[in-house]
């Protein structure tokens, strides 16, 4: 292998190390601070875009966090024994549930925007327009190319 490549190489597990280091930070950071709404963080971000997403359907929510339908009906199903969700059948489609947040997860879904909001804010203290645009460019290529090793193999993301 010649030293350019070596280099490349080099170059390119040190920012996938970065990436990872930075989810971590992430992942502590919201743990910390959503330790006191009495869910996980996981939960937090379903119940965030069920508010932002009133009467969304199981399968538009797992679409959505990027995980199964089962994972999202355990999740639903802890919600609403926590009294952060209510679920109705719809008048429509009694086969559909009408996913709805209460007043206690609506507080709890505030608090973890909030929590989100300051992380960001903090995150990308001092970045301009065009750093932001730039990032955003490199992170797109970088995604799709890690989404290509799911087609190659014939795996739906």
């Amino acid at each position: 292998m010649d030293q350019e490549k070596r280099e490349e190489l080099v170059s390119g597990h040190r920012i996938t190390e970065k990436c990872a280091h930075i989810n971590q930070l992430w992942k502590l950071y919201l743990e910390r601070e959503m330790s006191g709404f009495g869910i996980y963080q996981s939960q937090c971000r379903i119940l965030m875009y069920i508010a932002a997403h009133p009467d969304a359907s199981q399968k538009e929510i797992a679409l959505a966090q990027r995980v199964s339908t089962a994972t999202i009906a355990v999740a639903l199903k802890k919600l609403e024994n926590g009294g952060y969700i209510s679920r109705e059948a719809s008048e429509e489609d009694s086969r559909f549930n009408c996913i709805r947040v209460t007043k206690k997860g609506r507080e709890v879904a505030d608090g973890s925007r909030r929590v989100y909001l300051h992380m960001e804010e903090a995150q990308f203290q001092g970045f301009t327009e065009e750093e932001f645009r730039v990032l955003d460019g490199f992170l797109d290529r970088i995604r799709l190319n890690t989404e290509y090793l799911f087609q190659e193999k014939g795996i739906s993301w």
